[in-house]
């Protein structure tokens, strides 16, 4: 479960004059200012978490920062915004007060810390002065937050927004448990807020018990996000555990995923883990309690880039803790901590100071590389400048520093390529995407921040789909302005063998049709795909060797595999699919490519790989981390499989498929298309009203990659 702890959201109940002065001193970005500042030499230091944090001269060191320059003159940013910090002595640490963020694609917030020309801004202090007045705040309104983030479907078509929610509640029950800390039991009532999402489609029933006490039920119906909210006595809480049954109580079925758990209750000013977050009302005192050391900070951050840090603290021992006591003063938002407990990056890294958003670029190939593997990508950069080919080689993150102030974004993706295409000498005419994406960009699942370069979710009829397409759609036709493609990598050495499958390609294609184009097709099962093979087997020159082998032959898979091994120019498939197959694994799958799961049918065919086309669904999913669809498991194949691959993120239908098909065979054998980017281009405009079958097919490849 994800706590979400942002200060100037609903956790904190802020009087309207506290409000107003949040607002007031929050953050304008400044984008001239950023493009300067990124402009510089420094690091980019990456925060998940808010709160105080503290980062030494040896971790600055590391990460690639100047200590050796006048610390006086160190400087932090946060979307062109100069944030105060403190300094120091000697430049032993940094320490300010950072924000995570929260969207779909990261959690990561980015600071910019400069070696500048003039001094920079520090946090400033303040003397505790004694109060103005008696009369002790017991607590402070606040909403404790609980989201869990455990499930992801992309059956729910909801945008851009996540696709990560709970667990699944049915009939059998779930128990919520989590942890209130604090509660101020002498006031009589508090309020529950429970959020969900419909799964099924009929109506829904949510019966919900906390702590033993009946709730009203949480009603709805369809796949909509739905909640409730319930005001409750504050006895209904618990000090400590607590917990929160849900059921369905629906019709047969009736099934919803739990999103989010919001109680709005007093709470009293105790520290958790060394931490609080609270403020404090007018002319009231306050016992800040619960503090493991007496090294107890305290900063005041209504204004957001200016925290002004409380000094002569009135600090007192309670037994094994300690504790402060605030006089009553003005009102102030405050966040409060010790120094042992301060918080630490969660990564410094240098950023380029060279721009990209600029218009003496120029490219007719631009590729967009993780940071990992940039060497590799400058050597298919290199090997496309042979060719007399103008490319721009760029690391993903200068994109997101430029477009999006640090953050990880599919957004800023675009962002740079729309940029690229309408302002630089030469517009790009090729995207190359090297690096994977991953459907878990916040890691809720645990495997690890695998999206190394984001993709776009986008809604079709029938699912959620990603969307490289979508990247370079600057008009909204579902069609790409740039010829994209994706090599899926997690590692170097796998853009090197992709390459390695490309050039060796290239250099053998002479009379590339005299190869032979194999049509493989399914049973009729909703669509004569038979008939749809001999279609757009009859775009090509009536003397081009063409292979037809159905499902339903004798000895389909042998039959199939064997011509997969002879060395194919093209293979094409029609027919039902999965990510990981076509049809059923009897006809052909995954595992005749890796000759795992008992397979004996293995392609074998190094050296001779063929370009895949893939008239079905999901062939193309790229974005899962434990198991590769069909094309990425054929474009990286050590045994030869593809080198190129075709296909659909989605679900479609193949009347549509099939339209475009025939186009793409039909200028194939014409010749006149020499590279698969423009020809998937060409083919994708005769279809203009099937923008599902546009945006989610993908090219796993080298948009580059000449095929004539």
């Amino acid at each position: 479960a994800d706590q979400n702890r942002n200060v100037f959201g609903a956790d904190l109940a802020l009087t309207k004059e506290l409000q107003t002065e949040v607002a007031e001193n929050s953050l304008v970005p400044d984008p001239d200012m950023h493009r300067w500042v990124i402009s510089q030499n420094g690091v980019r230091i990456g925060v998940r978490k808010e709160g105080f944090y503290r980062v030494t001269r040896a971790e600055l060191q590391s990460g690639g920062f100047n200590v050796n320059a006048d610390p006086a003159l160190w400087q932090l940013y946060d979307h062109g915004v100069e944030q105060s910090i403190i300094v120091g002595p000697n430049g032993d640490y940094i320490e300010f007060f950072g924000r995570g963020v929260d969207t779909p694609d990261s959690d990561t917030r980015a600071y910019f810390l400069i070696n500048a020309a003039t001094p920079g801004k520090r946090i400033g202090t303040r003397v505790v002065r004694p109060g103005t007045s008696n009369v002790v705040a017991q607590s402070y309104p606040q909403t404790f937050k609980l989201r869990e983030r455990t499930n992801f479907t992309n059956n729910i078509r909801n945008g851009h927004a996540e696709n990560f929610w709970g667990r699944i509640v049915t009939s059998s029950g779930s128990t919520v448990n989590f942890t209130l800390t604090g509660v101020d039991f002498s006031r009589p009532e508090s309020t529950i807020k429970v959020a969900f999402q419909g799964f099924s489609q009929g109506v829904h029933s949510m019966a919900m018990t906390l702590n033993g006490e009946v709730l009203t039920p949480a009603a709805s119906a369809g796949q909509a996000p739905y909640s409730t909210t319930l005001t409750v006595p504050t006895s209904y809480l618990r000090e400590g555990a607590n917990s929160l049954l849900l059921r369905s109580a629906g019709p047969t079925g009736d099934s919803s995923f739990f999103d989010s758990l919001e109680i709005s209750f007093n709470r009293r000013h105790e520290t958790e883990q060394n931490k609080i977050y609270f403020f404090t009302q007018n002319n009231r005192s306050a016992k800040v309690s619960g503090f493991a050391s007496s090294d107890i900070r305290i900063l005041d951050i209504g204004a957001e880039s200016t925290p002004t840090e409380l000094i002569n603290l009135p600090i007192e021992v309670d037994g094994g803790t300690f504790f402060v006591n605030l006089p009553a003063a003005r009102g102030r938002v405050l966040h409060a901590t010790t120094t042992s407990s301060m918080l630490s990056p969660v990564s410094i890294v240098p950023f380029d100071p060279v721009l990209i958003g600029v218009p003496n670029e120029a490219a007719s190939l631009v590729i967009i590389s993780y940071k990992n593997w940039m060497a590799e990508a400058e050597a298919w950069a290199n090997y496309r400048r042979g060719q007399g080919i103008t490319v721009k080689t760029v690391n993903v993150d200068e994109i997101y520093d430029e477009f999006n102030y640090g953050v990880l974004s599919s957004d800023a993706v675009k962002l740079f390529l729309q940029y690229a295409y309408t302002s630089w000498q030469v517009q790009p005419q090729y995207a190359l995407i090297v690096g994977d994406a991953f459907f878990d960009p916040r890691n809720y699942r645990g495997f690890g921040y695998h999206n190394y370069i984001p993709t776009r979710s986008v809604n079709t009829i029938f699912t959620e789909t990603p969307s490289d397409e979508y990247l370079a759609d600057f008009n909204s036709d579902g069609l790409a302005e740039i010829a994209v493609g994706r090599i899926p990598v997690r590692s170097g050495q796998t853009v090197t063998s992709t390459l390695a499958k490309v050039t060796n390609w290239e250099a053998a294609l002479v009379n590339p049709l005299d190869r032979g184009t194999l049509f493989a097709y399914d049973l009729p099962d909703g669509y004569d795909f038979e008939g749809m093979s001999n279609r757009i087997r009859n775009q090509l020159p009536a003397g081009a060797p063409a292979t037809m082998v159905g499902r339903g032959q004798q000895n389909s898979q042998a039959t199939l595999v064997s011509a997969i091994n002879s060395g194919k120019f093209f293979v094409n498939y029609a027919g039902h699919g999965t990510t990981g197959g076509w049809a059923a694994l009897s006809f052909f799958s995954i595992f005749n490519v890796t000759c795992t799961n008992g397979q004996t049918q293995c392609v074998n065919n190094p050296g001779n790989e063929a370009v895949y086309t893939m008239l079905t669904c999901l062939n193309g999913f790229f974005i899962s981390i434990d198991n590769d669809s069909l094309a990425e498991t054929l474009l990286f194949s050590n045994n030869g499989g593809g080198v190129a691959a075709w296909a659909s993120t989605g679900l479609t239908t193949p009347d549509v498929q099939e339209v475009m098909a025939q186009r793409f065979y039909n200028q194939l054998g014409a010749g006149n298309i020499p590279r698969m980017g423009d020809l998937i281009r060409d083919a994708k405009s005769t279809i203009p009203g099937g923008i599902d079958v546009r945006l989610s097919w993908t090219l796993i490849g080298d948009p580059m990659l000449k095929v004539r």
